[in-house]
Protein backbone atom coordinates (compact mmCIF):
# COMPACT_ATOMS: atom_id res chain seq x y z
CA UNK A 1 0.00 0.00 0.00
CA UNK A 2 1.46 3.38 -1.04
CA UNK A 3 2.19 6.20 1.39
CA UNK A 4 -0.55 8.26 -0.26
CA UNK A 5 -3.22 5.65 0.53
CA UNK A 6 -1.88 5.26 4.04
CA UNK A 7 -2.12 9.01 4.51
CA UNK A 8 -5.69 9.07 3.20
CA UNK A 9 -6.74 6.25 5.52
CA UNK A 10 -5.03 8.00 8.41
CA UNK A 11 -6.86 11.24 7.68
CA UNK A 12 -10.14 9.35 7.27
CA UNK A 13 -9.59 7.73 10.68
CA UNK A 14 -8.84 11.13 12.19
CA UNK A 15 -12.04 12.50 10.65
CA UNK A 16 -14.05 9.65 12.14
CA UNK A 17 -12.49 10.21 15.56
CA UNK A 18 -13.38 13.87 15.20
CA UNK A 19 -16.98 12.80 14.55
CA UNK A 20 -16.98 10.96 17.88
CA UNK A 21 -15.81 14.12 19.62
CA UNK A 22 -18.36 16.33 17.88
CA UNK A 23 -21.21 13.96 18.81
CA UNK A 24 -20.45 14.55 22.48
CA UNK A 25 -20.27 18.34 22.16
CA UNK A 26 -23.41 20.35 22.78
CA UNK A 27 -24.25 23.74 21.33
CA UNK A 28 -23.22 25.56 24.52
CA UNK A 29 -19.63 24.26 24.41
CA UNK A 30 -19.35 24.83 20.68
CA UNK A 31 -20.00 28.56 21.14
CA UNK A 32 -16.71 28.89 23.01
CA UNK A 33 -14.01 30.23 20.74
CA UNK A 34 -11.30 27.99 22.14
CA UNK A 35 -13.36 24.86 21.46
CA UNK A 36 -14.18 26.04 17.95
CA UNK A 37 -10.54 26.77 17.16
CA UNK A 38 -9.54 23.36 18.47
CA UNK A 39 -11.93 21.49 16.13
CA UNK A 40 -11.27 23.82 13.18
CA UNK A 41 -7.55 23.32 13.55
CA UNK A 42 -8.02 19.56 13.36
CA UNK A 43 -10.33 19.86 10.34
CA UNK A 44 -7.94 22.18 8.53
CA UNK A 45 -5.06 19.83 9.15
CA UNK A 46 -7.11 16.86 7.86
CA UNK A 47 -8.11 18.70 4.67
CA UNK A 48 -4.80 20.49 4.19
CA UNK A 49 -3.73 17.76 1.81
CA UNK A 50 -5.18 18.55 -1.63
CA UNK A 51 -5.17 14.85 -2.54
CA UNK A 52 -7.37 13.82 0.42
CA UNK A 53 -11.04 13.21 -0.23
CA UNK A 54 -13.18 11.89 2.54
CA UNK A 55 -14.98 8.62 1.81
CA UNK A 56 -18.74 9.03 1.51
CA UNK A 57 -19.12 5.26 1.90
CA UNK A 58 -17.23 5.34 5.20
CA UNK A 59 -19.29 8.29 6.43
CA UNK A 60 -22.50 6.46 5.47
CA UNK A 61 -21.37 3.32 7.27
CA UNK A 62 -20.32 5.05 10.49
CA UNK A 63 -23.48 7.16 10.66
CA UNK A 64 -25.69 4.09 10.19
CA UNK A 65 -23.88 1.64 12.46
CA UNK A 66 -22.46 3.84 15.19
CA UNK A 67 -24.79 6.77 15.87
CA UNK A 68 -28.38 7.13 16.92
CA UNK A 69 -30.77 9.56 15.16
CA UNK A 70 -30.28 12.30 17.77
CA UNK A 71 -26.49 11.85 17.62
CA UNK A 72 -26.55 12.15 13.83
CA UNK A 73 -28.48 15.40 14.10
CA UNK A 74 -25.99 16.71 16.66
CA UNK A 75 -23.07 15.75 14.42
CA UNK A 76 -24.46 17.55 11.39
CA UNK A 77 -25.38 20.60 13.44
CA UNK A 78 -21.85 20.88 14.87
CA UNK A 79 -20.10 20.32 11.54
CA UNK A 80 -22.31 22.93 9.95
CA UNK A 81 -21.53 25.37 12.77
CA UNK A 82 -17.78 24.77 12.31
CA UNK A 83 -18.03 25.37 8.58
CA UNK A 84 -19.89 28.64 9.14
CA UNK A 85 -17.31 29.79 11.67
CA UNK A 86 -14.48 28.86 9.33
CA UNK A 87 -16.10 30.78 6.52
CA UNK A 88 -16.34 33.83 8.80
CA UNK A 89 -12.58 33.74 9.16
CA UNK A 90 -12.20 32.63 12.78
CA UNK A 91 -9.35 30.31 11.72
CA UNK A 92 -6.57 32.54 10.41
CA UNK A 93 -3.66 30.16 10.67
CA UNK A 94 -3.68 29.71 6.90
CA UNK A 95 -2.49 32.71 4.92
CA UNK A 96 -3.05 31.17 1.52
CA UNK A 97 -6.48 32.34 0.30
CA UNK A 98 -6.64 29.59 -2.29
CA UNK A 99 -5.96 27.05 0.43
CA UNK A 100 -8.75 28.51 2.52
CA UNK A 101 -11.19 28.29 -0.38
CA UNK A 102 -10.18 24.68 -1.00
CA UNK A 103 -10.70 23.71 2.64
CA UNK A 104 -13.98 25.61 2.80
CA UNK A 105 -15.17 23.77 -0.30
CA UNK A 106 -14.28 20.43 1.28
CA UNK A 107 -16.08 21.38 4.50
CA UNK A 108 -19.16 22.30 2.50
CA UNK A 109 -19.01 18.94 0.76
CA UNK A 110 -18.59 17.21 4.14
CA UNK A 111 -21.66 19.04 5.48
CA UNK A 112 -23.58 18.11 2.36
CA UNK A 113 -22.65 14.42 2.61
CA UNK A 114 -23.45 14.21 6.32
CA UNK A 115 -26.77 16.01 5.74
CA UNK A 116 -27.71 13.71 2.87
CA UNK A 117 -26.86 10.63 4.89
CA UNK A 118 -28.84 11.91 7.90
CA UNK A 119 -31.88 12.48 5.67
CA UNK A 120 -31.51 9.05 4.07
CA UNK A 121 -31.21 7.28 7.42
CA UNK A 122 -34.04 9.39 8.79
CA UNK A 123 -36.30 8.19 5.98
CA UNK A 124 -35.25 4.60 6.67
CA UNK A 125 -36.00 5.03 10.38
CA UNK A 126 -39.37 6.52 9.50
CA UNK A 127 -40.19 3.59 7.21
CA UNK A 128 -39.08 1.14 9.93
CA UNK A 129 -41.23 2.97 12.48
CA UNK A 130 -44.21 2.83 10.13
CA UNK A 131 -43.56 -0.87 9.54
CA UNK A 132 -43.33 -1.61 13.28
CA UNK A 133 -46.49 0.40 13.95
CA UNK A 134 -48.31 -1.38 11.13
CA UNK A 135 -47.11 -4.76 12.45
CA UNK A 136 -48.29 -3.93 15.97
CA UNK A 137 -51.64 -2.72 14.66
CA UNK A 138 -51.97 -5.86 12.55
CA UNK A 139 -51.12 -8.05 15.53
CA UNK A 140 -53.67 -6.23 17.70
CA UNK A 141 -56.27 -6.49 14.94
CA UNK A 142 -55.51 -10.20 14.53
CA UNK A 143 -55.98 -10.71 18.28
CA UNK A 144 -59.28 -8.84 18.22
CA UNK A 145 -60.34 -10.85 15.17
CA UNK A 146 -59.61 -14.12 16.95
CA UNK A 147 -61.45 -12.90 20.02
CA UNK A 148 -64.41 -11.94 17.85
CA UNK A 149 -64.31 -15.32 16.10
CA UNK A 150 -64.28 -17.12 19.46
CA UNK A 151 -67.24 -15.07 20.64
CA UNK A 152 -69.04 -15.75 17.35
CA UNK A 153 -68.38 -19.50 17.68
CA UNK A 154 -69.60 -19.46 21.27
CA UNK A 155 -72.70 -17.52 20.25
CA UNK A 156 -73.31 -19.97 17.42
CA UNK A 157 -73.15 -22.90 19.83
CA UNK A 158 -75.61 -21.14 22.12
CA UNK A 159 -77.96 -20.46 19.24
CA UNK A 160 -77.76 -24.08 18.09
CA UNK A 161 -78.61 -25.35 21.57
CA UNK A 162 -81.19 -22.66 22.19
CA UNK A 163 -83.98 -24.44 20.32
CA UNK A 164 -83.39 -27.79 21.99
CA UNK A 165 -83.18 -26.10 25.40
CA UNK A 166 -86.46 -24.31 24.80
CA UNK A 167 -88.15 -27.52 23.77
CA UNK A 168 -86.76 -29.32 26.84
CA UNK A 169 -87.73 -26.53 29.23
CA UNK A 170 -91.22 -26.30 27.74
CA UNK A 171 -91.55 -30.05 28.07
CA UNK A 172 -90.50 -29.92 31.71
CA UNK A 173 -92.95 -27.11 32.44
CA UNK A 174 -95.67 -29.07 30.68
CA UNK A 175 -94.81 -32.07 32.84
CA UNK A 176 -94.84 -29.81 35.88
CA UNK A 177 -98.30 -28.52 35.05
CA UNK A 178 -99.60 -31.99 34.35
CA UNK A 179 -98.06 -33.36 37.56
CA UNK A 180 -99.40 -30.49 39.62
CA UNK A 181 -102.85 -30.89 38.13
CA UNK A 182 -102.80 -34.62 38.68
CA UNK A 183 -101.77 -34.25 42.33
CA UNK A 184 -104.43 -31.60 42.93
CA UNK A 185 -107.07 -33.75 41.26
CA UNK A 186 -105.92 -36.80 43.21
CA UNK A 187 -105.97 -34.84 46.46
CA UNK A 188 -109.41 -33.42 45.74
CA UNK A 189 -110.87 -36.81 44.91
CA UNK A 190 -109.20 -38.33 47.92
CA UNK A 191 -110.46 -35.62 50.23
CA UNK A 192 -114.01 -36.11 48.97
CA UNK A 193 -113.87 -39.76 50.04
CA UNK A 194 -112.29 -38.96 53.37
CA UNK A 195 -115.21 -36.92 54.72
CA UNK A 196 -116.12 -39.59 57.26
CA UNK A 197 -112.51 -40.41 58.20
CA UNK A 198 -110.71 -38.91 61.16
CA UNK A 199 -108.84 -35.61 60.91
CA UNK A 200 -105.53 -37.32 61.60
CA UNK A 201 -105.83 -39.47 58.48
CA UNK A 202 -106.89 -36.48 56.42
CA UNK A 203 -103.89 -34.53 57.72
CA UNK A 204 -101.58 -37.45 56.96
CA UNK A 205 -102.94 -37.75 53.42
CA UNK A 206 -102.55 -33.99 52.75
CA UNK A 207 -99.03 -33.86 54.19
CA UNK A 208 -97.95 -36.88 52.16
CA UNK A 209 -99.44 -35.41 48.97
CA UNK A 210 -97.74 -32.05 49.40
CA UNK A 211 -94.51 -33.79 50.39
CA UNK A 212 -94.35 -35.63 47.06
CA UNK A 213 -95.59 -32.57 45.16
CA UNK A 214 -92.83 -30.39 46.62
CA UNK A 215 -90.10 -32.89 45.69
CA UNK A 216 -91.49 -33.32 42.18
CA UNK A 217 -91.43 -29.54 41.67
CA UNK A 218 -87.90 -29.38 43.03
CA UNK A 219 -86.71 -32.14 40.68
CA UNK A 220 -88.25 -30.36 37.70
CA UNK A 221 -86.63 -27.05 38.67
CA UNK A 222 -83.32 -28.84 39.22
CA UNK A 223 -83.52 -30.33 35.71
CA UNK A 224 -84.29 -26.91 34.23
CA UNK A 225 -81.29 -25.37 36.01
CA UNK A 226 -78.98 -28.06 34.65
CA UNK A 227 -80.24 -27.60 31.09
CA UNK A 228 -80.11 -23.79 31.16
CA UNK A 229 -76.66 -23.71 32.79
CA UNK A 230 -77.82 -21.79 35.87
CA UNK A 231 -77.90 -22.84 39.51
CA UNK A 232 -80.61 -22.78 42.11
CA UNK A 233 -78.19 -23.74 44.86
CA UNK A 234 -77.51 -21.45 47.82
CA UNK A 235 -74.96 -21.14 50.60
CA UNK A 236 -72.29 -22.82 48.51
CA UNK A 237 -68.94 -21.08 48.23
CA UNK A 238 -67.55 -23.45 45.64
CA UNK A 239 -69.35 -23.57 42.29
CA UNK A 240 -67.73 -26.88 41.40
CA UNK A 241 -69.46 -28.71 44.21
CA UNK A 242 -68.66 -32.10 42.73
CA UNK A 243 -64.97 -31.48 43.50
CA UNK A 244 -65.42 -29.72 46.86
CA UNK A 245 -63.23 -31.45 49.48
CA UNK A 246 -65.14 -29.93 52.41
CA UNK A 247 -68.27 -31.90 51.46
CA UNK A 248 -67.27 -35.53 51.84
CA UNK A 249 -70.79 -36.90 52.28
CA UNK A 250 -73.84 -36.52 50.07
CA UNK A 251 -76.07 -35.26 52.86
CA UNK A 252 -73.58 -32.50 53.80
CA UNK A 253 -73.29 -31.44 50.18
CA UNK A 254 -77.07 -31.50 49.70
CA UNK A 255 -77.64 -29.52 52.90
CA UNK A 256 -75.18 -26.80 51.84
CA UNK A 257 -76.57 -26.45 48.34
CA UNK A 258 -80.30 -26.79 49.08
CA UNK A 259 -80.88 -26.10 52.80
CA UNK A 260 -84.60 -25.23 52.43
CA UNK A 261 -85.31 -28.43 50.51
CA UNK A 262 -83.34 -30.41 53.04
CA UNK A 263 -85.17 -29.00 56.04
CA UNK A 264 -88.56 -29.31 54.34
CA UNK A 265 -87.93 -33.00 53.69
CA UNK A 266 -86.70 -33.54 57.25
CA UNK A 267 -89.75 -31.90 58.78
CA UNK A 268 -91.99 -33.67 56.24
CA UNK A 269 -90.61 -37.08 57.15
CA UNK A 270 -90.83 -36.30 60.87
CA UNK A 271 -94.42 -35.11 60.46
CA UNK A 272 -95.43 -38.17 58.44
CA UNK A 273 -93.80 -40.50 60.99
CA UNK A 274 -95.55 -38.68 63.84
CA UNK A 275 -98.91 -38.96 62.07
CA UNK A 276 -98.31 -42.65 61.44
CA UNK A 277 -97.60 -43.19 65.14
CA UNK A 278 -100.76 -41.32 66.05
CA UNK A 279 -102.79 -43.36 63.55
CA UNK A 280 -101.52 -46.63 65.00
CA UNK A 281 -102.42 -45.58 68.55
CA UNK A 282 -105.87 -44.55 67.49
Amino acid sequence: MSELLQSEFSRQDRLERLFDQLVGVDNIELTEEAVIKKFLSELCDIYSDDNFRHSYASISRILEEKYKPDQRDTLYSNIRALQVEYQRGIENSLDDEQKKQSINSKLLKLCDHVDLECMRLGRIDKVEHIGITAHNDLTAADGKLRETENKANEMEKRIIGFQSQNITILGIFAGLVITFSAVIQFSSSGLEKLTEISAVKVTFFVCLSFYFLFNIVFLLLFSISKISGTSIASNCRNRECEYCRSCKFFFVKFHRKYPFVCWFNIFGVILCIALCVILRRT
